[in-house]
């Protein structure tokens, strides 16, 4: 098996990562709101978030990865051969991949899992028998847990073309430098 191949296979292999870790964030979280549905405090519907952000900066920094090795692929393996990770990042350039509809499209369900735990939340804290002053308070504390949860996404979230390009840019410096040494230890085999 070429080294094409095995990073290829690498890529699958990290995408069904992504996967399961996902599966795992839906069981975990049905499973959790399914036991705080019966629960009268508010407070086990954020259990959720105990899962839901590691998970998204973990499949975060597994999407950073597939992006160093399609740009590895792009630097390194690539020729008349094979051209999928070239035309990938020619297709980025043309301004496929820093769309924003795009990289929130890929991440929409972490913000629904995220918006879901706000619902539940405030359906938790309507319905139960606390002052308005009391609700309110919660509310605001479930409001704040919201944004945050949002921010930290956002913050996180991979753009696909950026960490390509960036990616890119820092294989061709490590080709660059050992293509310097090859060329030094060829002169020095060889002195004039």
């Amino acid at each position: 098996m070429s080294e094409y191949e095995r990073l290829n296979a690498e890529l699958l292999n990290v995408s069904n990562d992504i996967i399961q870790y996902n599966s795992i964030l839906y069981t975990a979280t049905a499973a959790i709101f399914v036991f705080a549905f019966d629960k009268a405090s508010f407070v086990f519907c954020l259990i959720p978030y105990i899962f839901i952000i590691p998970f998204y900066l973990r499949i975060q920094m597994t999407n950073k990865k597939v992006c160093e090795i399609a740009a590895y692929i792009y630097v390194f393996l690539e020729g008349d051969k094979y051209r999928w990770e070239g035309r990938h990042h020619k297709y980025d350039q043309l301004g496929h991949a820093n769309d924003t509809k795009n990289r929130i499209k890929w991440n929409l369900h972490y913000h629904f899992l995220n918006l879901v735990c706000f619902a539940m939340s405030i359906y938790k804290i309507l319905e139960s028998s606390e002052t308005d002053s009391i609700k309110l308070i919660q509310g605001l504390f479930i409001s704040a847990i919201l944004i945050l949860a949002t921010i930290i996404m956002l913050i996180n979230e991979t753009d696909y073309g950026k960490e390509r390009n960036k990616a890119i840019k820092q294989w061709q410096a490590v080709k660059a430098a050992e293509e310097q040494e090859a060329q030094k230890r060829k002169n020095n085999r060889n002195p004039q």
